[in-house]
């Protein structure tokens, strides 16, 4: 029984209820009630008991935490909002321009409480400032809870509790050394800069996505193309690109699993700083981590357990993280490959010859299954995003899975080089971009694949249409069917037979196996009653198939097999 993951499967789906569905004050006494139903299930017995015990109790926390979060983080900045005047802060990260000056991260100080994570918009366009360093600043203060005067958690999500008009220049402070935790965006700028000076100019927004997620450099027809081919992904930091650099990594480290282990758990969290802790980022470090350590821990990696609890460990950080599209998007993905890719790369794959021989039918076979597998990730990905981009883009791609084919190999060598070029061009500027020449073709080649299938006819469809949302509800209403009823296995036949015994279909039929009822009545093993174990190995042979004289094989007739009734203790 998995549970851990029924535990946080609860807490998570009870925070996603509190954040979209239920008010505030609701959330404590409905806490309550849910710890109370799961003491109700002290009354069960054996899984029935502990699934209710660990659900209940999962619920509740979850209920208890986001309230909690509200009361201690929410709150106190929310009684800010409307203040008018002088404000401390410490700058978080780079400014960036906009229409009317420039915006910048910031903590914000108050008299008390805790630092409030701050949206600071200023009259200057392009003022000189620094992460670490600290201002103060004539401000007008908002909760960061509307936009454009419509409500939603788009800040929330991002950690972002207030939102700061600044007049004037302010009082800068630059401390002598940047703190530690402003390192990252010191890294992250480093990066930017060693791909603008080395790269050729058109691939350098996209190398520049690849490695930081940062698509400002783009231009808004390279980012449409993208959306529209379905390749947008590539640009939001995730699972594609920690798989990556986990690979580059364990290339290098060599074969010693406790070294590699750690230095790539390592690695991976600094990458994750670098591109601002992004939920998709923490979701691949987090689940990659746990891979790396399942067999130094002598455990098997589950994965169902491990996409709960790290959902559970993002929304604990922040509940409000429920609403980030980018963690929708990403856990989505990762259940659909879990579900889906599998299966369908077995069955695809089923009728390629295990053993090919000659070149050519080796280079055949291994074409072949990468082309399939690779079909099977992109339709396994797409199979649970799909319903989330109609709702979120109103648009979804139908040229995704065509361009994952074409592209993602593309996407790995740009990432790989693009890296190694930045990191060069920190201590060598001249061969960082000899090494960029080479470096940047796959990154030209993916952008004008984007813009060739973007251009083909109903590459993208819009969901705005209230009978293609029917439609697709109808498509996922029968999916989950499916997957409900998937679980269910038939059981065989088991009809009463004359007196005391009692009769079950043999196995002669493929795919039939008695009940494990019938074989504990059969004594398999044990040679008990007029059928034994012998016997009962001999009808479930594979296929029911039987070897005589002439070496053919034979298939079993269907047959009755007597089984005696329950043994006396």
């Amino acid at each position: 029984m998995r549970k851990l993951a029924w535990f946080a499967a609860s807490c998570s789906a009870a925070v996603f209820l509190a954040v979209y569905v239920l008010p505030e004050g609701a959330l404590v006494p409905l806490g309550a009630v849910c710890a109370l139903a799961a003491l109700a299930g002290l009354t069960l017995r054996g899984d029935r008991r502990r699934r209710v015990l660990l659900a209940g109790f999962g619920l509740a926390a979850g209920l208890l935490w986001t309230a909690a979060y509200g009361a201690l983080f929410q709150a106190p900045a929310r009684a800010l909002a409307g203040y008018e005047g002088p404000v401390e802060v410490t700058v978080a990260d780079w400014p960036q321009a906009t229409a009317y000056g420039s915006s910048v991260l910031v903590r914000l100080h108050p008299v008390e409480g805790w630092p409030v994570r701050t949206l600071l918009y200023l009259d200057a366009p392009a003022p000189d400032l620094r992460p670490g360093d600290g201002l103060t600043v004539q401000a007008r203060l908002r909760a960061a809870d509307t936009i454009t005067g419509e409500s939603t958690d788009y800040y929330y999500a991002k950690g972002v509790r207030l939102i700061a008009y600044g007049e004037g220049e302010g009082e800068t402070a630059r401390p002598g050394r940047p703190p530690l935790w402003t390192w990252p965006a010191y890294v992250s700028k480093a990066l930017k800069d060693r791909v603008a000076a080395a790269f050729p100019e058109e691939a350098a927004p996209l190398v520049t996505a690849l490695l930081t997620g940062d698509r400002s450099g783009l231009s808004d027809g390279d980012y449409a193309a993208l959306r529209r081919s379905g390749l947008a992904h590539v640009i939001a930091v995730s699972g594609l690109h920690v798989s990556f650099l986990a690979g580059l990594a364990a290339a290098l480290l060599g074969a010693r699993r406790r070294r590699t282990a750690v230095c790539t758990i390592a690695l991976l969290l600094c990458f994750a700083a670098v591109v601002g802790n992004t939920p998709s980022v923490l979701r691949a470090v987090f689940m990659q981590s746990m891979l790396l350590l399942a067999p130094l821990l002598g455990r098997e990696e589950d994965k169902p357990t491990s996409l709960c609890a790290v959902l559970m460990l993002l929304l604990l950080q922040n509940p409000y993280a429920a609403a980030s599209v980018s963690l929708q998007l990403s856990f989505a993905a990762v259940a659909g490959i879990y579900l889906f890719s599998g299966p369908l790369t077995e069955r695809w794959t089923a009728r390629l010859p295990a053993r090919p021989k000659g070149f050519w039918a080796k280079t055949g076979c291994l074409a072949a299954r990468f082309v399939l597998s690779s079909l099977a990730v992109s339709l396994g990905a797409i199979a649970f995003t799909t319903p989330l981009t109609a709702w979120h883009f109103q648009s979804v791609s139908l040229a995704g899975p065509l361009a994952n084919l074409l592209c993602l190999w593309a996407v790995s060598l740009a990432f790989l080089g693009g890296l190694a070029a930045a990191v060069l061009g920190v201590f060598l500027p001249g061969p960082a971009a000899l090494l960029a020449l080479p470096a940047a073709l796959p990154a030209l080649y993916v952008q004008r694949m984007a813009d060739a299938l973007a251009a083909l006819p109903f590459a993208a469809l819009s969901t705005q249409s209230v009978y293609l949302k029917l439609w697709l509800a109808l498509v996922y209403a029968l999916l989950l069917l499916y997957l409900l009823g998937r679980g269910e296995k038939k059981r065989p036949l088991v009809p009463p037979g004359p007196g005391d015994g009692r009769t079950v279909r043999g196995p002669g039929v493929p795919g039939r196996v008695p009940h494990r009822r019938a074989a504990h009545r059969l004594g398999a093993g044990r040679g008990t009653g007029p059928v034994g174990g012998s016997a009962l190995r001999r009808a479930r042979r594979p296929g029911g198939l039987r070897r005589h004289r002439g070496g053919q094989p034979r298939r079993h007739r269907r047959r009755l097999l007597p089984v005696p009734g329950p043994e006396p203790d």
